[in-house]
Parts: C-alpha cells; sequence; structure tokens
C-alpha cells in the first residue's frame, strides 16, 4: 500500500469513529412541570435541575409551567436523581424579572431581589428532587410556600 492509500483508510477510520459520537450518545429525555408559590402559578421563575451526571435550566411561563423538550441534550436531562432548586430575581425599581442575558448583571449589583423563599434557592436546603427517566417525565407541580 502507498502512503496515499494509508492516508485514506486513516480518514475512513477517523470518519468511521467519529459519526456514532455525533448522537451525543443518547436517548433524551422530555421534561414537563409546573411551579406553584402559594398556590399560585410563579412565572418566569428559574428551575434548576442538579444531578451527578450534570443538569439544566428551564424557565417558567405565565402558567408557571416549565419545559425541557428533549430535542437535545441541551433541551433535556439525562436519566437519574436531581435536586431542583427554583428562584426569580426581579428588578427591586420593576419588580420585573429582567431578561436572561441581564440576569447575572441585575443580581450582581445589587439592584435586584429574589422572590423565591431560601430553602427552594439553596442546593443544601432544598426539599425538591425528582427522577428522571428516559422518556417522557410529566413531574407533579413544585408546590412552593413563602412562609
Amino acid at each position: 500500500m502507498n502512503s496515499r492509500h494509508w492516508i485514506v483508510a486513516g480518514w475512513m477510520v477517523a470518519l468511521a469513529l467519529a459519526i456514532p459520537g455525533c448522537s451525543g450518545g443518547g436517548n433524551f429525555s422530555r421534561i414537563t412541570g409546573q411551579v406553584l408559590l402559594d398556590s399560585k402559578p410563579l412565572s418566569e421563575a428559574r428551575v434548576t435541575f442538579e444531578g451527578p451526571s450534570g443538569g439544566n435550566v428551564a424557565v417558567t411561563n405565565e402558567e408557571g409551567k416549565f419545559e425541557l423538550d428533549g430535542t437535545s441534550a441541551q433541551k433535556s436531562l439525562k436519566a437519574g436523581k436531581y435536586l431542583v432548586l427554583v428562584s426569580k430575581f426581579v428588578d427591586k425599581k420593576t419588580g420585573q424579572a429582567p431578561p436572561p442575558e441581564e440576569y447575572g448583571q441585575l443580581e450582581a449589583s445589587g439592584l435586584g431581589k429574589q422572590v423565591v423563599p431560601f430553602k427552594y434557592t439553596d442546593r443544601e436546603n432544598t426539599p425538591l428532587n425528582v427522577d428522571i427517566v428516559e422518556g417522557k417525565n410529566e413531574l407533579k407541580p413544585f408546590e412552593l410556600k413563602s412562609k
């Protein structure tokens, strides 16, 4: 075999090894749920899932509902156990949640306030946890209490 054949053979092996990795390795789970604060839907809240194999964040809509649609690893969770943290940061002046790109800046500037009780925002204290399975996951509502 001449060097050209070795180069072609090398590329074919590399391509054969790379193609299976393109799928991201997996089955993605679809997760839906709702967040209630004192029995009322909590809109614009960040629902953070933290687990041993990583995590993800979803944002609630006006009805307090959220979804990770499972179409990719960035929009899903692997099967496993997760701690759940819920937070909603608002501008102190307007009472409105900032756009996602301004969230960190408002928090760091001290011009915002957390409207969710501390125990739901802290990984050491949260009583919220879920078991995610492969496929569809319809979670029971997270019922938060302000007092």
